[in-house]
């Protein structure tokens, strides 16, 4: 028997391991997905991934059998025990999978392959998820990048984006298998999984006419547009990326079709739409040189920082409750679809950090339990970006001015009318201050600050304050 083991590569175009096992034209061959639910595998499935990955599997499930007659079996427990006593039980000769980087898995990865060439069993990991590897994007001297600028430099010019070119075969397996399940549950008790599942498409192809229709109508206008929440000005692929639904390859490859590859660093649009593709490369170097970015600062004299953990203040932060209309839209929004936009994110991120003194991880391991797209290589390197103990990192001093930042990017007030409706009859002159209206204006509007909408959590320029001089006690270190 010949077994795809399936991780975080749910589709079926540019599948190096996938094409593997097709290949081989074995008829009696089968895919299988383990959900392992130890401590490490946690921290890289939070309950919003689960959602979008219940829904995927299912999809991906179909889309097999369909394409290929080839089975998807799932099974729960410890991947190394269900692996060595499935192939124990049906004598597999060749094990196909695509590779993940999260260090723990790496190790747990070695340590099977060596398994099961130590049992004369033939197996082939490939790279199905990344532009370029973590090894392959390294300094001369060998040492990895701590400067985004200086990495993309070097990968770019190493730019391979060749799709795998899949075979076709149809798979016809005879060999009964016990233990497995039709289908995994993944999703959480509390019916706030419905509202996440509505936001998201788990279909391979209508994420592809999504990302076509982005990249023909809206990436050449990418830079106006997609610092703006209140408009649609980004190609929201970071969930399919996550799960795999779709690689960095294909969405280059279908750039290509629409905007010769000789435009991309020339156009501003088409060049910023890339380097934020590569920005994901970045994160995912950096954690696999520097695991323990997951929950400690890269920067070392940051472990000095002196946070003040308050119960209450990342409660408010978490409910969308701070009393500042663009932090708490954007904290809505996340709860009520698992995405957030990416200037929101930097928004409130630099309000947890910077306004409410809470530490950057707490604000991590809320978007890693609420975010479908989250991704703990990218999610520790945005939030280490904003609190300055990263690579590449914001510099201290850039503090978010929650006011300026709604007025300038939610210009219109859309955004946080949608996701702050209390506040919706506001004149747009006090959307973003709404402690600055008259009370006359309140009234008319039918506002009590306090009751149907809060005070604001802090006062800003007090905070600001705080904040630089608690910077200021490290940053010369």
């Amino acid at each position: 028997m010949e077994l795809l083991w399936v991780r975080d590569d749910l589709r079926l175009v540019d599948n190096p391991a996938l094409n593997a096992l097709l290949s081989l034209k074995s008829k009696d061959s089968v895919a299988i997905y383990i959900y392992d639910s130890r401590k490490f595998e946690q921290s890289m499935l939070a309950p919003a991934n689960k959602v979008f990955l219940h829904h995927r599997l299912i999809k991906y499930q179909k889309e097999l059998k369909e394409k290929y007659n080839l089975d998807l079996i799932m099974f729960e427990g410890d991947a190394f025990k269900v692996l060595s006593q499935f192939i124990k039980s049906n004598k597999v000769d060749n094990v196909f999978w695509n590779r993940r980087y999260f260090p723990p898995l790496v190790e747990e990865d070695a340590k099977i392959k060596k398994h099961l060439i130590m049992s004369s069993i033939h197996c082939e990991s490939f790279n199905a998820n990344l532009l370029i590897e973590p090894w392959n994007g390294l300094k001369d001297d060998g040492k990895p990048y701590l400067v985004y600028s200086a990495y993309f430099k070097k990968a770019y010019k190493k730019l391979d984006y060749s799709l795998t070119k899949m075979k076709n075969f149809m798979f016809d397996r005879k060999t009964k298998i016990s233990g497995h399940q039709n289908k995994i549950d993944l999703l959480p008790k509390r019916q706030w999984h419905k509202t996440l599942h509505a936001s998201w498409s788990a279909d391979a192809l209508s994420t592809t006419k999504k990302l076509r229709k982005f990249l023909k109508n809206d990436v050449l206008s990418y830079n106006a547009k997609r610092d703006r929440p209140d408009l649609d000005g980004t190609s929201s692929m970071s969930p399919y990326l996550r799960f795999g639904v779709i690689s960095p390859k294909m969405i280059l490859t279908e750039l290509e079709k629409v905007h010769s590859k000789n435009r991309w660093m020339s156009d501003p649009n088409l060049a910023q739409y890339v380097k934020e593709l590569y920005w994901r490369e970045f994160a995912c170097q950096l954690m696999y040189y520097f695991p323990y970015t997951v929950s400690k600062p890269l920067r070392p004299k940051y472990k000095k920082f002196p946070w003040k953990p308050h119960k209450q203040s990342l409660r408010a932060w978490q409910k969308g409750l701070t009393g500042y209309p663009i932090v708490d839209a954007g904290m809505r929004q996340l709860w009520a679809t698992g995405w957030m936009h990416n200037r929101v994110r930097m928004i409130v991120a630099s309000f947890l950090i910077k306004h409410l003194m809470q530490p950057w991880w707490k604000g991590a391991e809320w978007f890693a339990e609420t975010l479908v797209d989250a991704d703990i290589a990218s999610n520790s390197l945005g939030w280490q970006w904003v609190a300055g103990s990263g690579a590449d990192a914001a510099p201290y001093f850039r503090i978010f001015n929650p006011i300026t930042q709604g007025q300038k990017f939610d210009v219109t007030g859309a955004y946080v009318k949608k996701w702050v409706p209390e506040l919706a009859n506001l004149p747009l002159k006090y959307l973003h201050a709404p402690w600055e209206a008259p009370k006359s204006v309140l009234d008319e509007c039918e506002v009590i600050l306090g009751k149907d909408y809060p005070e604001p959590v802090v006062d800003h320029p007090q905070a600001r304050v705080k904040a630089l001089n608690a910077y200021s006690k490290i940053k010369n270190n």
